[in-house]
């Protein structure tokens, strides 16, 4: 047998044709890949060999497609500057969620504190402790109650202007009672060349009405007229009192208001502080339902406001300080005039206000 050539020069070459083409025409292309003496010894050993590039084929591709999954290479997670916008991105997003629970959290305190007594009112109870005696006997041991009643609303007096007395009733709702009528001398017509005009000017009865206040509990028992001290409790509230004049067809044509501050729920303060701006004097008049027109508000004077017991004593007391504010109101009809008045009385008269042992506060308004 021949002795066939073997290029010992180019290991390489068959890598880069295909395998699988030349399988068939060069039956020696596989010596290619054992350079030595076997392949002289035994050619016809290695007849099936040269089918063997088909079989490996897919071997030629492994590398390529199929590696091990302990060396598959992981993806990178991106480029420095990547990584360093994401964890700008990460911060950025923790301090946003940070404010925004400090966010909610003030929202949730402003709520509560503001928005809720708006939506809800705020209480209508008033705790006050008075010294009552015990029993029916005035002269027998005193003890301290606590009593708790329900605040009382300035009503809506311009409302009332034109209305009966059964109807102011309807209106004004529960506490109010009639406590008095009495008829008034009319008097003379304002205008004599109008009498109709002027009838509708004239007074005829006076109607008073008294505010009862709801007590809700006393000592933190419950209260009502079978209770022993229910009379004596009730004296021992503030009050408030409505005058109801009518005229000719029994409608209400003025209206004087009355009533101690305390039940309005307005907390304690002194003279000078209550009216030191038109805040407390505006809340009076808009829950009276008077519109004043042109007003300009003046805090009153202190010394202007005192009353003394004896003013040319040197050691004069001061009984009590008021002021009186007044104007028009912009109503189409009554009233036109409205007139308020605060006082604060000092029992027993005082040197200073601020050493007086006890202050009744009142409020006055009057409409015409």
């Amino acid at each position: 047998m021949p002795e066939q050539d073997i290029d010992t020069q180019t290991p390489a070459a068959p890598a880069a044709k295909e395998p699988a083409a030349p399988a068939a025409n060069e039956p020696a292309a596989p010596a290619a890949k054992e350079p030595a003496a076997p392949a002289a010894e035994a050619p016809a050993a290695e007849a099936p060999v040269a089918q063997a590039p088909a079989a490996e084929a897919p071997a030629a591709k492994a590398p390529a497609t199929k590696t091990s999954s302990s060396k598959k290479a992981k993806k990178p997670l991106g480029t420095p500057k990547q990584i360093a916008k994401s964890k700008r991105t990460r911060n950025t997003l923790i301090l946003l969620s940070l404010l925004l629970a400090v966010a909610v959290g003030a929202l949730s305190w402003f709520a509560y504190q503001y928005l809720l007594p708006i939506i809800t009112g705020p209480s209508n109870n008033i705790n006050t402790v008075v010294e009552l005696p015990i029993g029916d006997d005035p002269n027998s041991e005193s003890v301290p109650l606590t009593i708790s009643y329900e605040k009382a609303q300035i009503p809506n007096l311009v409302a009332l202007f034109g209305l009966t007395t059964d109807q102011a009733l309807y209106q004004l709702g529960t506490g109010w009672a009639i406590a008095k009528v009495s008829d008034i001398e009319p008097e003379a017509p304002v205008d004599p060349n109008n009498p109709e005009a002027a009838e509708e000017q004239l007074l005829f009865q006076l109607v008073t009405l008294n505010y009862i206040p709801q007590v809700t509990s006393v000592d933190g028992s419950t209260f009502d007229e079978g209770d022993p001290n229910y009379q004596a409790v009730l004296a021992s509230l503030p009050t408030a009192d409505l005058y109801l004049s009518l005229n000719a067809d029994g409608r209400i044509a003025e209206v004087y208001y009355i009533a101690d501050i305390e039940l309005l729920g307005y907390p304690q303060s002194d003279f000078q502080t209550l009216l030191a701006d038109d805040g407390f004097l505006r809340g009076v008049l808009s829950a009276a339902g008077v519109s004043p027109r042109g007003f300009d508000y003046q805090a009153p004077d202190y010394e202007s406001s005192l009353t003394y017991d004896n003013p040319v004593s040197a050691n004069r007391r001061i009984t009590k300080q008021s002021s009186i504010f007044s104007g028009r109101a912009t109503n189409e009809g009554l009233p036109t005039a409205w007139a308020v008045t605060v006082t604060y009385e000092y029992m027993p008269p005082v040197f200073q206000p601020a050493d007086a042992v006890k202050t009744h506060r009142r409020l006055y308004i009057s409409l015409s």
